[in-house]
């Protein structure tokens, strides 16, 4: 009774008196907004824990203090474990790993430390006494000197059964300290991605960041334990990137700048924007790490185009997920993402029913991405583009919609086929070649994920939105799979042939991957959109031949231009459109699209790029 209505008074305070609640994770936010029904999403501030980390600054020098107090010599490991002994933080679980991983360690001695007090100490106590030797294990009790403790460990442990923001792992990483911990709460994000199976039947995984076992699992976390004792040069990487990660991530100095930010923005919020705010409003451009007001799942995130949507989306202060196989995607592109708080990455495939449909539970929303794209890989591979396309976009549209969850299906003006009703309408005919041309295969691959999208939309009222996309260019892009522009500026920087498929009559229009991003976002919060099928790209048409002379120019290069006949090219009777122009007028209408950055200034940047790679050995 008590419970029910103080859950009431907080509904009602969310209400009415509320223009900010501030929670420490999003699974704080998941657990009072969706579980206890609190407040509207948008009124929410994920504001991470920070630490005086300075108190850590000199651990290397900290570390003999308590070694020499409980006379562990070098060459002995320590393996601790911090927190209240009550049933929550399961220490039992962490005794039983202790004795089997003491069955399995034979090179050295190990010994155990348990630092907290509590109700179930005794009990504890007799436990150990039954498992491990007497002198293997130590109840230190409460210790309120952290900055002592911790450096003396060489493993720190946690086995709850449940974790919020576990800030004993924190507070031991910020000390360099290798973690195992049992894959509960917020231990999943701090410790990172999956980086490998701990062993052929994997009991453990390790991250980027630490070792996870299963919840529950004292046989995972020995065998864990086990190869951190053993592992030296493990216990120390793992040691230096979550010190490093803590201190980017969790120091009180980024604390009170988010604190600052958020105070900020209230305090330059008018009373009619903050009931605006607490009805559920966009939050104010340039809100960033105070308000994460979306979770973004993007399959193909790895990609040229969804690396570039990650990146806005973090800027605009949302959380980001995404899957991507890095079949045609590069963990390249997300690499200076890696360790953003806010941006979560699995790799491996959307027909992964399991991982696709545990992403799409945890998100808001969906980008679909994920296909198989480029000329040349489309000609080469037409089973895998179409088993690509279509399945994966099956598999999304599934599971999406028995939680109707909003997904953006990205096309592409290849749909368009042989038509020549030029610049191409949203509501033109299609006309595909023949079935016994394999270049078709991707065009009637997107079209049948056009149709799959809008029956789920007619049928079983899941929202969906279709983007025709048009020639999307800019940095990250790769030539590899046929992509024009890219293919020229690295021929152009590196002195070789600019080779120009067909006559080079042929022309093409180019939208700047910053232009087309915008556009994704404002369809995916714009509610007419459900239903309809939008191009985006730029109207402004060149031909290929030109293209090429520009590249050249822009670029000071001496290579020459050549032709390649396209049965060269790519495969005999090849046929390729003449003209592929979009008509913007209906994106433009409903969200006001238009491209911004001109073709040279895409060309720039590509240059840029690409120059930067091969700078580097890369290009």
């Amino acid at each position: 009774m008590k419970t029910r209505l103080f859950l009431g008074i907080e509904r009602l305070l969310a209400r009415l008196a509320t223009d900010r609640i501030v929670v420490v994770s999003t699974l704080q936010l998941r657990e009072i907004n969706e579980t206890f029904r609190v407040g509207q999403r948008k009124q929410f501030a994920v504001i991470p824990l920070g630490i005086d980390t300075n108190a850590f600054a000199d651990w290397q020098e900290r570390r003999p203090r308590l070694r020499a107090e409980l006379k562990v010599s070098d060459s002995e490991l320590l393996v601790g474990i911090v927190g209240r002994l009550t049933e929550v933080k399961n220490h039992a679980l962490f005794l039983r790993a202790a004795a089997a991983c003491r069955a399995l360690v034979k090179t050295r001695r190990v010994r155990f430390v348990i630092i907290g007090d509590g109700k179930l100490r005794s009990a504890l106590e007799a436990e150990a006494k039954s498992l491990l030797p007497v002198d293997d294990v130590v109840f230190l009790g409460t210790r309120n000197d952290p900055e002592n403790f911790y450096p003396a460990l060489d493993i720190v442990a946690l086995t709850s059964l449940n974790e919020g923001t576990p800030l004993t792992l924190i507070e031991a990483m910020a000390n360099a300290r290798p973690v195992i911990a049992t894959e509960v709460g917020g231990v999943v994000d701090l410790l990172g991605p999956t980086v490998s199976a701990g062993n052929a039947e994997p009991s453990y995984a390790i991250c980027e960041r630490g070792l996870l076992a299963k919840s529950g699992d004292a046989e995972g976390v020995a065998r864990g334990l086990v190869r951190l004792i053993e592992d030296e040069s493990l216990r120390i990487d793992l040691g230096l990137k979550g010190r490093d990660f803590v201190l980017r991530n969790y120091a009180k100095e980024r604390l009170l700048a988010d604190m600052t930010q958020l105070y900020s923005q209230l305090i330059a919020t008018d009373p009619a924007a903050s009931e605006g705010a607490t009805a559920g409003a966009e939050p104010a451009a340039g809100d960033y790490r105070a308000v994460w007001s979306l979770r973004v799942l993007i399959t193909g995130g790895a990609g040229f185009i969804g690396s570039h949507l990650s990146d806005a989306y973090l800027e605009r202060g949302d959380e980001v997920f995404i899957v991507d196989d890095l079949s045609t995607g590069s963990f390249g592109n997300i690499q200076h993402l890696k360790d953003h708080p806010r941006f979560h990455y699995k790799i491996d495939s959307v027909h992964n029913r399991p991982v696709t449909a545990e992403l799409v539970d945890q998100c808001d929303v969906i980008f679909h991405l994920a296909a198989a794209v480029g000329v040349k890989l489309i000609v080469e591979s037409p089973v895998r583009t179409i088993e690509t396309n279509v399945h994966g976009t099956e598999v999304v549209l599934s599971l999406a919609s028995k939680k109707k969850k909003k997904v953006l299906v990205a096309s592409t003006s290849e749909v368009y086929g042989l038509s020549t009703e030029v610049p191409f309408r949203e509501d033109g005919n299609l006309v595909m070649g023949a079935t016994t041309k394999g270049r078709w295969s991707y065009a009637c691959s997107k079209a049948i994920d056009e149709f799959l999208a809008l029956a789920y939309w007619r049928e079983k009222k899941l929202p969906t939105v279709i983007v025709r996309l048009f020639n999307t260019v800019g940095p990250r892009q790769t030539g590899q799979y046929g992509m024009v522009i890219p293919t020229f500026v690295k021929q152009a920087l590196s002195g070789r042939p600019i080779t120009v498929y067909g006559s080079g009559e042929q022309s093409r229009c180019f939208c700047y991957v910053g232009d087309v991003v915008g556009a994704l976002m404002k369809l995916m919060d714009h509610e007419s959109a459900v239903g309809e099928v939008f191009n985006v790209g730029s109207n402004q048409e060149i031909t290929i031949l030109d293209l090429a002379r520009k590249v050249k120019e822009l670029t000071n290069s001496k290579s020459e231009i050549t032709f390649v006949p396209y049965d060269e090219a790519y495969e005999e009777g090849f046929e390729d459109m003449p003209r592929r122009i979009p008509d913007i007028s209906k994106v433009n209408g409903r969200v006001g699209f238009q491209p911004e950055k001109s073709l040279d200034g895409i060309l720039d940047s590509v240059i840029e790029f690409h120059s930067e790679q091969m700078s580097v050995g890369r290009g």
